[in-house]
């Protein structure tokens, strides 16, 4: 099984990453692609608490599961995920901390951590189109930018300088990022 953590932030493209890559991946050459997020943890959990799935609430949870049961308690959930997975390749939507930086690279050489970004203003115009998480879709300008610094987003630039391969995300054109993502499975030889 190969391993794909993503590191990136909001809006750079990792769900439309992860969908394209099953495309390619499942079409062409019959792989099986599963996607496993810390997002999905935590939206089940407030979802059963009865509590909006709004981005601040998602941090909230997740800030909160590391003050009180210790730091890589999300990462430890996910990794379990991953471990029970039957795919060929799994993709670990959303590394955002040092711990899932490192549960990743714990795996050895069938993991690979790519980095996905484009410039804020083009991310935040992206989040403004998304319903994804309760409110995004009304978000303003500064409240956006205050998001980016979260405790839950702060390490994402500088984890993503430490990935593996970087994606630039900064076209609207589909054709652009697919060629980037055919580059990306051509370097770590997915195909075979």
């Amino acid at each position: 099984m190969r391993i794909i953590g993503l590191i990136g932030e909001k809006g750079s493209g990792k769900g439309l990453f992860t969908a394209m890559l099953k495309n390619i991946l499942g079409i062409g050459y019959d792989k099986k692609v599963e996607r496993v997020s810390s997002s999905d943890i935590l939206f089940e959990t407030l979802n059963k608490w009865g509590v909006e799935t709004s981005r601040v609430n998602l941090q909230k949870l997740a800030e909160a599961m590391d003050r009180v049961y210790g730091a890589g308690t999300l990462s430890r959930a996910v990794m379990d995920k991953i471990s029970r997975s039957d795919a060929d390749i799994v993709v670990f939507d959303s590394v955002r901390w040092q711990t899932d930086f490192d549960a990743v690279k714990s795996l050895g050489p069938d993991s690979i951590l790519l980095y996905i970004t484009a410039p804020a203003e083009l991310r935040y115009e992206r989040r403004r189109g998304s319903s994804e998480k309760a409110g995004e879709s009304e978000i303003a300008w500064d409240e956006f930018l205050a998001q980016e610094d979260a405790l839950t987003e702060r390490d994402i630039p500088r984890l993503g300088a430490q990935a593996d391969f970087t994606i630039l995300n900064y076209s609207s054109e589909l054709g652009n990022f697919e060629d980037q993502i055919l580059r990306f499975c051509k370097t770590f030889q997915l195909q075979s």
